[in-house]
């Protein structure tokens, strides 16, 4: 990709319109006009990430603040065709997505973020990949597409050994099922053996009790109703002889009054004795319904034993019956279960072969990148050897295993973050996570220094845990070292001055010809010396085969480098414009740097003179 025009509209740098050659671009101009806003505006518009990280965030901040509201338009060329693309802060977020492919995309590096690389692993390795002009961005779908694949196997699999150890488990205990119902079905049957006679015996002898009894309540019910009628006839009776002794006391016969007199009180005497006798059989029925009555208690408390020992009978065959028909449901729902087992074996099987496929393929990406990269540090050993080494190491960046290890193992009850990283230095991704599904605690337990019970521990909890699967994908990437000849000696970038390490990474930034490289204010932190004998040399060189843009206060960049275009901005304190561009050789861009970078042509001429004479006057 080259970069050939950009522009803003509104904020500080509105109305800015500035073309790009295809080789060295040198943007000049006093402190604040806005050099290093164009540098971030570029790299805002083209969505282009940070070869440090930590300062993406920064960089974004910086562009929409001076863009304030507007837009900045950017026109490139990529195989031949020319686009355009604009950004705005209201544009929506495309996240991590690119324009183009990573690899062919500009590199920018802005002030002070050239020390950083040294410092930061991930930087390092990145500009190494831009040099093996490895294009992982194009891996990137297909990375994430197999580790979410591999993730989600493993959370089946998971799940499916979950079940697979239930079923085994129940297998165990089916013996033991099957005994427990024989004995409830031989219980059974002895108890409706046994109780079959009892039962007949019972059943007989209440059927006997219940006709006594209820024979008994009907004679007594109807000695009840005798009772209630002659109680009433009694009643009429007394009532009759009442009235006709108030008759006969009140009547005198004057012709034959002595023989009526005798025969009316012989009439009375006979209803006076029926009467009495009357009263006598209602006597003996009322003794005759409480005779019955008693009877009736006593042969229902006969009956009640047998009517409990009846029911209790039936109980305990009936409770008997419900454990036979409790046992065989479960051993049908055992027998269910553990016919799907070879499903689940299989279907397991399946899963483990898909996901062996997945890890393979993912070995085999990651051996590529591996071959490049190992290829570009031995190119640029050559190079710069032997002020300059570059050191790789296969798998040797393995933050993200220990931290989602760590992550995985909270509520563990064991030294997470401590175990992870100790763990994480000896067993790979894949070597644990097979050890935790195969319950191997061997592996672990001959690594020494981990007692057997946190192994055991170890690899119950991982086994239950939801992470495991991202346990398994976890990125174990390539480190790569610069180190920097000091005297007889190689020092690593970590342990440079910030010097040392900008002299240290930009040689290796200007080697890769293979894209455009935009720098802000390189020379910082580098004496003119050193810039002069390799920078600008450097410079040059890599602007022959590549598009460079470089924002500086030194006037060796420009005037040594040979630049194609030299833009120089200018601001009147409201916002920054484009003063003057043209070619390095132009009365007005020669004019711009003395003017600008050499404080004028007095002041050049009196440094000419200086050097010249040696500082004799």
């Amino acid at each position: 990709m080259k970069l050939e025009r950009m522009r803003v509209e509104e904020g500080f740098l509105d109305g800015l319109d500035v073309t790009f050659a295809s080789g060295l671009n040198v943007v000049i101009g006093a402190r604040g006009v806005g050099k290093t806003s164009l540098v971030e505006l570029i790299r805002y518009g083209l969505r282009l990430p940070h070869l440090d990280e930590r300062r993406s965030n920064y960089g974004r901040l910086h562009a929409e603040a001076v863009l304030g509201g507007g837009r900045v338009s950017i026109t490139y060329l990529e195989n031949d065709q020319r686009r355009t693309v604009s950004r705005s802060a209201n544009d929506p977020d495309l996240g991590d997505q690119h324009l183009e492919p990573a690899s062919t995309m500009p590199e920018v590096l802005g002030q002070n973020e050239l020390e950083g690389i040294g410092l930061d692993p991930r930087s390092r390795l990145r500009l190494v990949d831009a040099r093996a002009s490895l294009a992982l961005d194009a891996h990137d779908p297909r990375l994430r597409e197999l580790r979410t694949e591999a993730e989600s196997i493993t959370v089946q699999l998971r799940e499916l050994g979950r079940q697979r150890e239930s079923h085994r488990q129940e297998e165990i205990l089916r013996p033991s099922l099957v005994a427990e119902l024989a004995d409830a079905r031989a219980h059974e049957n002895e108890l409706l053996s046994r109780a079959s006679a009892e039962v007949a015996d019972l059943r007989g002898a209440l059927a006997e009790g219940t006709t006594r009894l209820s024979a008994t309540r009907s004679q007594r019910e109807e000695l009840l109703l005798m009772r209630g009628e002659l109680t009433d006839i009694a009643g009429e009776a007394a009532e009759l002889e009442t009235r006709l002794a108030n008759l006969l006391a009140d009547y005198n016969d004057p012709i034959s009054g002595a023989n009526l007199n005798v025969s009316t009180a012989k009439a009375f005497r006979s209803q006076t004795v029926a009467t009495s006798k009357l009263h006598d059989v209602v006597t003996d029925v009322a003794a005759t319904v409480e005779r019955l009555a008693s009877d009736i208690a006593a042969i229902d408390d006969q009956l009640r034993p047998l009517r409990i020992e009846f029911e209790q009978l039936q109980a305990g065959a009936g409770e008997a019956a419900q454990l036979t028909s409790r046992l065989e449901r479960q051993l049908s729902d055992v027998d269910s279960r553990l016919q799907r087992l070879p499903a689940i074996q299989e279907r397991s099987q399946a899963l483990e072969l898909r996901r062996d496929g997945i890890m393979i393929a993912l070995d085999q990406i990651a051996e590529a990148v591996w071959i490049a990269r190992s290829k570009a540090v031995h190119a640029l050993n050559q190079e710069f050897t032997p002020r300059i080494r570059v050191v790789a190491e296969h798998f040797g960046d393995r933050d993200e295993y220990v931290s989602r290890l760590a992550d995985a193992l909270r509520g563990s009850g064991l030294q997470h973050n401590q175990l992870a990283s100790w763990i994480a230095d000896r067993v790979t991704p894949k070597e644990l996570v097979a050890a935790t599904e195969n319950s191997d605690a061997a592996l672990l337990a001959t690594l020494g220094e981990i007692t057997p019970n946190r192994v055991e521990r170890l690899i119950s909890h991982l086994a239950m845990s939801e992470k495991l699967g991202e346990v398994l994908t976890s990125r174990v990437d390539d480190v790569t070292v610069f180190e920097l000849l000091v005297g007889n000696q190689y020092k690593s970038s970590e342990t440079l001055s910030t010097g040392q390490r900008c002299a240290l990474v930009l040689p290796l930034l200007l080697a890769e010809a293979g894209r455009t490289l935009i720098l802000d204010q390189p020379e910082d932190h580098l004496d003119n010396a050193y810039l002069v004998d390799n920078t600008v040399r450097s410079l040059s060189a890599r602007s022959r085969k590549a598009q460079t843009i470089v924002v500086t206060h030194n006037a060796n960049i420009p005037v040594l480098g040979n630049a194609d275009r030299v833009i120089a901005l200018q601001s009147d304190g409201r916002r920054g414009y484009v003063h003057e561009v043209g070619a390095l050789t132009e009365p007005k861009i020669v004019s711009a740097i003395t003017r600008l970078m050499e404080g004028g042509s007095e002041a050049f001429a009196q440094r000419a003179a200086f050097y010249r004479t040696g500082g004799n006057p």
